[in-house]
């Protein structure tokens, strides 16, 4: 509870929104920084929620679109505050504005592609490698499929049930697909795009994947950091065959 009193600290919240299973260390932290129990919503999509003092969030959606703040400066509006270690000490808060969502959006479309657009992703959403996706996708029509948690053979089974086309891992993830017996060329022949990030990946432990990957297909880096989002990334014609990590995408200057 401790980290997430100091997370409330930091971005002083005016309401939560919490899926019942994690209410009472919510409701322990949300006391100490003295947010009322009013303020509290049950995210109860997956899971009843069993403490009648808690609304279900659909409370929230009865009041509709109204009464928006407008007129306000959409580069420097805080969109998010996004979690980062940093190099020393508690974790810190960057301040990422609307206008961060919007270009990090557009960076990620994509026309004319030989294939159709089915997006997997498993992601913790509040990564700045996971933030991105479901806003592009949405801009893009592009159907995308959400894991609440990442597993192995769940994640294999809906590539290939949901002919999934396009997905983004942590590198750990992409060595360790390789390695499962459910790895196979028919499972994954659908996929043509996987994005790594959040850490370095050598190509030569990329090997094993494109070994049981679509010829066409394609594993590419993501580089970046919390606050300037992905740096590197993007739809290249070309398959990477060393270390690099990529092109910087428009509007970036690297130095």
């Amino acid at each position: 509870m401790h980290e997430l009193v100091h997370h409330l600290k930091l971005t002083k919240p005016k309401l939560f929104i919490v899926e019942p299973q994690l209410l009472e260390p919510s409701l322990a932290a949300a006391a100490e920084i003295g947010i009322d129990k009013s303020k509290i919503f049950a995210f109860d999509v997956f899971t009843a929620n069993s403490n009648e003092n808690i609304h279900s969030w659909k409370e929230l959606l009865k009041h509709g679109e109204k009464n928006w703040v407008t007129g306000v400066d959409p580069a420097k509006s805080v969109a998010q505050y996004a979690s980062t270690s940093g190099t020393s000490g508690l974790p810190k808060a960057a301040l990422l504005p609307h206008s961060y969502h919007v270009s990090q959006a557009s960076f990620l479309s994509s026309d004319d592609l030989p294939y159709k657009v089915q997006r997997l992703t498993s992601l913790p959403p509040f990564h700045v490698f996971a933030t991105p996706i479901v806003p592009a996708s949405v801009r893009q029509g592009h159907t995308t499929y959400i894991m609440r948690r990442f597993d192995m053979k769940s994640f294999i089974a809906y590539i290939e049930k949901f002919s999934i086309s396009e997905t983004y891992l942590p590198p750990p993830v992409v060595v360790g697909l390789a390695q499962s017996p459910l790895c196979t060329k028919e499972a994954l022949q659908s996929l043509r795009q996987i994005w790594f990030g959040g850490a370095s990946l050598k190509y030569s432990n990329q090997l094993p994947l494109y070994a049981v990957l679509h010829e066409d297909a394609k594993i590419q880096p993501v580089w970046g950091m919390t606050e300037a989002g992905w740096i590197t990334a993007g739809i290249w014609p070309e398959k990477y065959t060393d270390d690099s990590v990529g092109r910087p995408l428009p509007g970036y200057h690297v130095k």
